[in-house]
C-alpha cells in the first residue's frame, strides 16, 4: 500500500470514528420528529404516539441528548436549556431499560468498544455508575453540559414503582413505554416550574389513563397533529387545532 493510500485510509477511518462516537451532530429528523421537537418550545408535556419502528425513541434519546449536553443544532427550534440539568430516562423493566433507552443514548450495553456511540457523544460523558438487578445496567450518567458545568442523567423502570420518583427535583423527563396514571402524575410533580416530560409509546392499552389525558380530556384542550404515516404528536393544556384519533 502507497503511503498516500494509506493516509486516505487513516483519514476515512477517522471520519468514521467520528460520527459513530457523536451520532448527535450528524442526526437529522424527519419533518414530524422536527415538529415534535418544536412543541417543546411552548409545552410542558408532549406525547410521542407511533407504531412500531416509526423513530418515536430515537427522537426521544435526540432530545435528552441535547438537553444533556447543551449541544442544539442550528436548526433546534423547541426548548433550550442554558445550564447542566437533572434528568430521568425511564421505561417499563430493567431490559427495557438497558436495551432501548441505555441502548439509544449510550450504545451497546457491556460494550467498552461501543460505549458513546448512541446519542450522547463519547466526549461528552464524563462518568457513569453501574444499576443493580440487570447487568450492564447504568443507574447515572454524568455528562459535560456546553454552558458549563455537568448534567446527570437516572435511568429508572416502572417496576420500581412511583415512589422511586419522589424526592427529586428534575429538568427533564422521557418515559419510554406508557406508565401508569399514578406513576405519570407522580413523575409530573418532580419537574422545575420550567421543566418538561415528554413519552413515546405505541398506545397498546387503549384510552388508557395516560392517553386519555391527552386524547379525550376535554378541559385539557388536547392539541393533536396527525401523520398519516401514523404518528401522532399531543399535547395537553394547548389550544386545539385538530383533533383525531386516527393513530
Amino acid at each position: 500500500m502507497t503511503a498516500r493510500k494509506e493516509q486516505i485510509l487513516r483519514e476515512l477511518e477517522r471520519t468514521v470514528a467520528a460520527r459513530k462516537f457523536n451520532k448527535l451532530a450528524h442526526w437529522q429528523p424527519y419533518e414530524r420528529q422536527n415538529e415534535f421537537f418544536t412543541l417543546g418550545a411552548t409545552k410542558r408535556e408532549r406525547l410521542f404516539m407511533a407504531g412500531n419502528q416509526c423513530g418515536k425513541s430515537e427522537s426521544a434519546a435526540f432530545e435528552m441528548a441535547v438537553h444533556l449536553t447543551g449541544q442544539y443544532p442550528k436548526w433546534w427550534e423547541g426548548k433550550r436549556f442554558d445550564h447542566p440539568i437533572r434528568a430521568v430516562a425511564a421505561g417499563e423493566g430493567g431490559l427495557l431499560v438497558r436495551d432501548i433507552l441505555q441502548n439509544k443514548l449510550c450504545g451497546t450495553p457491556g460494550s467498552d468498544e461501543d460505549f458513546g456511540s448512541g446519542m450522547i457523544p463519547r466526549a461528552a460523558i464524563i462518568g457513569k455508575s453501574s444499576g443493580h438487578g440487570v447487568s450492564n445496567l447504568i443507574d447515572t450518567l454524568r455528562v459535560k453540559q456546553f454552558s458549563g458545568g455537568t448534567s446527570t442523567l437516572t435511568f429508572k423502570t416502572y417496576e420500581a414503582g412511583q415512589s422511586k420518583f419522589q424526592g427529586l427535583t428534575l429538568d427533564a423527563i422521557w418515559l419510554d413505554e406508557e406508565p401508569n396514571g399514578e406513576l405519570y402524575s407522580e413523575a409530573l410533580a418532580r419537574l422545575r416550574g420550567d421543566g418538561i416530560l415528554w413519552l413515546s409509546f405505541t398506545p397498546l392499552l387503549g384510552f388508557s389513563t395516560v392517553v386519555s389525558r391527552f386524547l379525550r380530556d376535554d378541559s385539557l384542550e388536547a392539541d393533536v397533529i396527525v401523520a398519516w404515516c401514523g404518528w401522532a404528536f399531543v399535547t395537553p393544556n394547548t389550544s386545539p387545532t385538530k383533533k383525531s384519533s386516527n393513530v
